[in-house]
């Protein structure tokens, strides 16, 4: 991730093993998440630069990834044409104790 303005590297995500098929920050500024060719879609804490969960419900590879105006949602799509819905909210409140 790099710095817009300056050009400096922030950080390396190295969670992800395979390419990653896209990549989107949540309208609060909080998270990113990573679709992947893993199956999976990663979420990452931009504050703490963690990451915060692997969501693993995809039996191919992740494609697309989209976010809830609110930040609380996100929704997966993958190759095979399964949609999913994840409670993000849920998931900060149980990973972030």
């Amino acid at each position: 991730m790099w710095c817009v303005t300056s050009g400096k590297l922030l950080r390396v995500f190295t969670e992800c093993r395979l390419p990653v098929n896209c990549v989107k920050f949540s309208p609060d500024g909080k998270f990113l998440a990573a679709a992947s060719e893993e199956t999976s879609v990663r979420i990452f804490d931009l504050a703490a630069g963690t990451q915060l969960c692997e969501l693993k419900d995809h039996l191919t590879s992740v494609t697309s990834i989209a976010w809830s105006a609110d930040s609380k949602f996100i929704i997966s799509s993958c190759k095979d044409g399964t949609v999913r819905l994840w409670n993000i909210q849920k998931l900060e409140n149980y990973f972030l104790r």
